[in-house]
């Protein structure tokens, strides 16, 4: 599973509306695509389903958590700051992924 969750909270740059489940608690269920990030980290899925999590008014923006489960063969490059697996894309412009206990975290 990766978890990212950061002092600077992500925005959602880019989603499918059509493939878009609002759930309890501020959560939405991202059913195709969805593509975030912040000044510090991008991301990309396609074809892969994921959660993410506001704290704000707006369920699409101040996003505190992104999860995608499901995970295998995940690659990293770039000293850590890019994580590829099957529809996912993720890189920062510094610190590095690390796995624990089976999820996969960033380290600013």
């Amino acid at each position: 599973m990766l978890s990212v969750a950061l002092r600077a909270p992500l925005t959602i740059r880019s989603f499918d509306p059509l493939n878009l489940i609002m759930l309890a608690d501020q959560r939405l269920l991202h059913d195709r695509y969805l593509r975030f990030g912040n000044e510090m980290l991008e991301g990309e899925l396609l074809g892969r389903p994921c959660t993410t999590r506001s704290s704000g008014n707006l369920w699409i923006s101040d996003i505190e958590e992104v999860r995608v489960t499901g995970l295998e063969a995940v690659r990293l490059y770039d000293g850590g700051r890019r994580l590829e697996a099957e529809g996912l894309t993720v890189s920062a412009s510094t610190g590095q992924w690390y796995a624990e206990r089976g999820l996969w975290r960033y380290r600013e």
